[in-house]
């Protein structure tokens, strides 16, 4: 597998790595949306009868969990389907900064992963400089970053 990664030339993955991390890329979210629906399932009883002020603020904080793991959930199957879209346009692996191939490892622990990771810390860089600043987004267009 070693030699079949290292003759991979710029955004030409082979069928079987790509199908690989495509396989990979639906188990993980199938996982998600199994997992959230869980959490979906074990909501919050909507009493109108009024309870005590700590039940109260208890549901309150369940609510504010429940809020905050759906947020995240979100965000995950969302980077999961911009990859899977990335597959399919044939655009996977390759960094959309300096437009080189994201290295193997890196896509391992990150299917989803759109930047290389000189590119991924320069961003991180910049947008923690426009944070102390206060200025701005942080976001980063290409041209910036290459």
């Amino acid at each position: 597998m070693a030699q079949q990664i290292q003759s991979e030339t710029k955004g030409h993955w082979s069928n079987s790595t790509i199908e690989k991390f495509k396989k990979e890329l639906f188990k993980k979210k199938e996982e998600i949306l199994n997992f959230q629906h869980k959490i979906e399932e074990h909501g919050i009883a909507n009493n109108s009868e009024p309870g005590d002020l700590a039940d109260k603020s208890e549901e309150v904080e369940l609510w504010l969990a429940k809020e905050s793991v759906n947020m995240h959930v979100s965000e995950e199957l969302k980077y999961i389907d911009a990859a899977l879209s990335r597959i399919m346009s044939g655009d996977f692996g390759i960094c959309e900064s300096c437009e080189e191939n994201i290295p193997m490892n890196r896509l391992r622990a990150r299917p989803d992963a759109t930047l290389c990771l000189s590119c991924q810390e320069f961003s991180e860089k910049a947008q923690a400089s426009s944070a102390r600043r206060g200025a701005g987004t942080g976001l980063l267009t290409s041209q910036y970053m290459k």
